[in-house]
């Protein structure tokens, strides 16, 4: 949030010399003289030099001192030199203790070298000697608002309106403060009311946006942004405003050509290379999106944020060594980055170094010990790497964190079904359906489980009783229908077979026959459907594991695990 203080650059009023008059400066006066029109044709450090000379020349001189004093500390001012302006400002005050003005300007100083409470101090006293001023109002209020405290801001921009209605900028900051409050209706009242003042100040339009982008209305957020533009074309925040909006609507092409924009205002930048990168990359251009990423690195190399941009990036190209280098240094750069580690153990896992991976969302435990989800994607890692007593610990933990975690319940389902633990499993997919009942994909995979798993115990009466329960609920041409109707014995295996009609099918088909004939007691006819799905099947589908398990038992006995 930005906040503009009202200063007013002021300057002693001396008489310019007449025509004839010599020019090279003879008096204390003389030098006054000329400080003071160097000032105003922007020599500084000509005036400077001029108000140094009044200062050698009389320095026993209360008057002269005094607006030597004074008048160099403006233009230090002007010139950033804000020590150097807050030690000739304390010198005048030593001089000439009751000027509000001079507290006001060394305030304004102060508050540039971060002395909040040195500036508030002085604002307050400016207003002990001057109470109907304005001006320090508006600035103690700003002090205030950095300090955090936006009530008091807030009272002394209520102040400053009181004695100076038609003014737009105390009501501008009050809106900032009232923004900063979370007060977003009081906010955009103060900007309307600065908008009203003042119908060409841009800054209240952006700020307007930006709190109306808060309460979601993007329509009128991006209006107020188009329009501070058209007020002011070189305004390079509204077009970073604006192209946020814009990429949040899925307007693409009109947020990237907001943020090229901002590349020709703001060339030097990160942060717009950085936003060129994620629209980028959402428009599937993702070569560019690497270019920007890299370009907001070049000019920052510790944007953490762009490595992991890249990173993320380059993990869509399938580039896995790029995007985990990348994910490694915005760690390097920011050790506690949350999403890097999630995203560098993903990667890690595709690439097959399950330890890498574990490592990571190890450290993603211990940034967030209460995420359910940290606990969920080490299970699926440990499983993968066969680590069946580490992956069932971190599903239970998973769920104490979140018993109301589907995806856990539907992931132990499966792996309990593997082993045989044929209770919790069939517990563990019923708990499943309790949750989410028949909305999901899993919904009918689920009834299967709990099928097979109660088949597994013998309880034949009861699993074919669940099955007939349950495949009402679901359409009756969809896919997974048909394999509960093939378990129903309402379909054959030929029939069944000649409905799988794709590879994904047919590995579902294939491991269902084989696991139904498996527990009829026909171990070499399931051999042969189990076998097909080992040799043929999708890799990634719980069906292919459960042939893996199932094959391994019949070929090496039911105690071996697969590799």
């Amino acid at each position: 949030m930005k906040c503009f203080f009202s200063f007013l650059v002021l300057t002693l009023l001396i008489p310019i010399a007449a025509a004839g008059q010599a020019q090279t400066p003879q008096t204390a006066e003389d030098y006054l003289k000329r400080g003071q029109e160097r000032q105003k044709s922007g020599d500084l450090d000509g005036a400077i030099a001029d108000f140094s000379r009044v200062l050698e020349l009389k320095p026993d001189s209360i008057d002269a001192s005094a607006e030597a004093y004074f008048s160099r500390g403006r233009v230090r001012l002007d010139k950033k030199d804000y020590r150097a302006a807050i030690d000739d400002f304390s010198k005048y005050i030593e001089l000439v203790p009751d000027d509000a003005y001079a507290y006001y300007s060394r305030g304004h100083a102060r508050s540039f070298v971060e002395d909040l409470d040195g500036a508030i101090a002085d604002y307050t006293k400016a207003l002990e000697i001057d109470p109907d001023d304005y001006l320090p109002r508006i600035d103690r209020g700003v002090a205030l608002e950095n300090k955090k405290d936006f009530d008091g801001a807030i009272r002394d921009y209520t102040t400053a309106i009181e004695l100076k209605a038609d003014y737009p900028l105390p009501y501008f900051n009050r809106g900032n403060a009232r923004r900063a409050k979370k007060d977003l209706d009081g906010a955009i009242n103060d900007y309307t009311k600065a908008i009203e003042l003042d119908p060409g100040y841009a800054k209240a339009y952006n700020y307007r946006g930006l709190t109306r982008a808060e309460k979601a209305d993007l329509d009128q957020a991006l209006s107020d942004y188009s329009r501070a533009i058209e007020l002011n074309p070189d305004y390079a925040e509204p077009y970073q405003n604006r192209g946020v909006a814009r990429y949040k609507r899925k307007d693409l092409d009109g947020a990237i050509a907001d943020f090229n924009k901002l590349v020709q205002l703001t060339p030097n930048t990160p942060l717009v290379y950085a936003n060129l990168c994620g629209a980028k990359y959402l428009k599937g251009d993702l070569d560019g999106a690497i270019a920007d990423c890299t370009k907001a690195i070049q000019l920052d190399p510790n944007y953490a944020e762009a490595y992991y941009s890249r990173g993320y990036t380059r993990n869509k190209k399938h580039d896995l060594d790029g995007a985990i280098a990348d994910y490694t240094k915005a760690i390097e750069i920011r050790p506690a980055y949350y999403d890097a580690y999630i995203e560098r153990a993903q990667a890690r896992s595709n690439k097959g170094d399950t330890e890498g991976a574990i490592a990571d969302f190890t450290k993603v435990i211990e940034l967030t010990p209460g995420s359910a989800g940290a606990y969920f994607d080490r299970a699926l890692v440990r499983n993968q790497k066969k680590d069946l007593d580490g992956a069932l610990a971190d599903f239970a933990k998973a769920l104490e964190l979140d018993p109301k975690f589907a995806d856990a319940y539907n992931e132990r389902a499966w792996l309990n079904l593997y082993f045989h633990k044929s209770d919790l499993a069939c517990s563990d997919a019923l708990k499943f359906l309790e949750l989410k009942g028949t909305t999901e994909t899993q919904s009918p995979y689920m009834v299967v489980v709990a099928y097979l798993a109660l088949r597994q115990n013998n309880k034949t009466k009861a699993a074919e009783s669940l099955l007939a329960e349950w495949i009402k609920r679901f359409d009756s041409s969809a896919w997974p229908t048909q394999v509960m109707r093939y378990l129903q014995r309402d379909i054959n295996e030929k029939q069944l077979i000649a409905l799988a009609t794709d590879n994904d099918k047919m590995t579902e088909a294939r491991a269902y026959i084989g696991m139904k004939l498996l527990l009829s007691g026909k171990r070499s006819a399931a051999r042969e459907h189990l076998l097909w799905v080992k040799q043929h099947g999708v890799k990634t589908f719980f069906e292919y594991v459960l042939a893996d398990y199932e094959l391994r038992r019949l070929e090496e006995g039911p105690s071996t695990k697969p590799d």
